[in-house]
């Protein structure tokens, strides 16, 4: 039984699953891509079958069902941790030190250190997930090397147990729902559980809204609605605005001018009272088929 799983949720990539170019070989045992079931024998097909445990078909459309898919995998086989990529990670950067700003390409070691990170997170701190620092924040977050209760996407990993026992749902608002992740923590802030965000490292991906993924759905009218979700959930920490911004991504209509979400994230934890440890990793299985 694995501990720790790592996910990556990818639908229209065949042949461009970016991120597998990025993990070090070695964790082939841990790596399972979650993808549409009409698309599994082509990406088996694919030089990068060698680097993935395997295949599995999402259960459910869309990101949501995708997320869901991989949860409900991880607490199926006892999981503990489920660790996400989005699948067009194509680098993994690290701060050499903490003297002067630089950022450098992680080798397979770097990137081994940084799992060694996540895992000494796992153990020693009450925390329920652990993301990992965007590219683009890198030079404005140094030299922080970790930040509590702040933004996590693209890539992170959640406690699996802790998210049974909140009850919590990737697909409870449908497919569409582009924010579950922001969603998710939210619910783990408000339940007691804090998270962290690796700054040390960092990682870096295509275009927001490239063509595949999430950006079949993903317009103006649709996003307008998941953020409404958002903020309807969480209406202490989470308001609506307008962005207006260059053109976003090249998938189905033009997000330049959508609306968005701000998120109070360190208030959702400053709301709760004494913190909560992620829960042991007893009977998963059993506790998610009862």
């Amino acid at each position: 039984m694995l501990p720790l799983i790592i996910t990556i949720p990818s639908k229209g990539r065949v042949g461009r699953i970016k991120t597998l170019e990025v993990l070090p070989a070695s964790w082939k045992e841990l790596i399972y891509v979650f993808t549409p079931a009409e698309e599994i024998e082509a990406h088996r097909r694919e030089p990068y079958v060698s680097r993935v445990a395997g295949f599995v078909a999402d259960r459910k459309p869309g990101i949501t069902g995708s997320w869901q898919t991989q949860f409900d995998f991880a607490a199926e086989n006892g999981i503990e941790w489920m660790w996400m990529f989005e699948d067009d990670v194509y680098r993994i950067d690290y701060w050499p030190d903490l003297e002067r700003y630089e950022s450098r390409r992680a080798n397979e070691a770097k990137i081994e250190e940084m799992a060694e990170l996540f895992l000494d997170l796992f153990e020693r701190e009450r925390i329920a997930m652990v993301g990992l620092l965007n590219r683009g924040a890198s030079k404005q977050k140094f030299p922080v090397p970790l930040e509590y209760a702040v933004r996590i996407h693209g890539v992170w990993a959640v406690n699996v147990p802790t998210l049974l026992k909140i009850g919590f749902r990737f697909d409870e608002f449908g497919p569409d729902f582009y924010q579950a992740d922001f969603h998710l923590q939210l619910r783990l802030l408000e339940s007691g559980y804090r998270s962290v965000r690796v700054q040390t490292f960092n990682w870096d991906q295509g275009r927001s809204n490239s063509p595949g993924g999430a950006s079949d759905t993903r317009n103006a009218e649709t996003q307008r609605r998941s953020s409404e979700i958002l903020a309807r959930e969480h209406p202490l920490t989470v308001k609506l605005r307008s962005v207006r911004s260059k053109k976003w991504g090249a998938g189905n209509g033009d997000l330049a001018e959508r609306v968005d979400v701000t998120v109070r994230w360190k208030k959702a934890l400053s709301n709760v009272g004494e913190l909560n440890r992620p829960v042991a990793l007893t009977s998963v299985a059993a506790r998610y088929s009862s």
